[in-house]
């Protein structure tokens, strides 16, 4: 009995004594890990962009010639003709701006698995629910989205 307790409690401290090597190699594999995961995500952003956006962008049969509310209806407080890097800006930050708090959330309880989770969500979800939000609002003259809810579902709704 005591030979084996001996036993136990030496390969106990083995294992001790070894485990910042092991810790060292596992943290450098899953760092490659994570950087393949990163690098998928970032390519399937782009492929989402490409492929997904056009497709989407046909779908709606956007029409190039059509003034926007912001020409149409230029008052200088709600319509506003910008140019297109402060119109991307103003997007990217609406968007960046749950990510830090989102991502590290989904990151802690899932894992790097929730990068391609968030870049999935992100091109199904996210950027066609943006891009539906505008254009219907270009359709309907510029109205909001609570404003057109309202039209169509009536005023309880809104």
């Amino acid at each position: 009995m005591e030979n084996k307790v001996k036993k136990i409690i030496a390969s106990g401290y083995i294992s001790l004594e070894f485990m910042p090597a092991f810790t060292s190699l596992h943290l450098f594999l899953h760092k490659k890990d994570l950087m393949v995961t990163f690098l998928l995500s970032v390519v399937a952003l782009i492929a989402g962009y490409l492929i997904y956006g056009r497709f989407v962008e046909k779908v709606f049969a956007i029409d190039t010639s059509r003034p926007t509310p912001a020409i149409t209806k230029a008052d200088g407080v709600d319509y506003v003709p910008m140019s297109w890097s402060k119109i991307f800006l103003i997007q990217f930050l609406n968007i960046a701006g749950l990510g830090p708090i989102f991502g590290a959330i989904a990151g802690a309880v899932w894992g790097p698995v929730a990068f391609l989770w968030i870049v999935f969500g992100a091109i199904f979800a996210g950027a066609v629910h943006d891009f539906m939000s505008g254009m219907m609002s270009l359709r309907m003259g510029g109205l909001s989205i609570h404003a057109i809810v309202g039209k169509y579902m009536g005023n309880g709704v809104k």
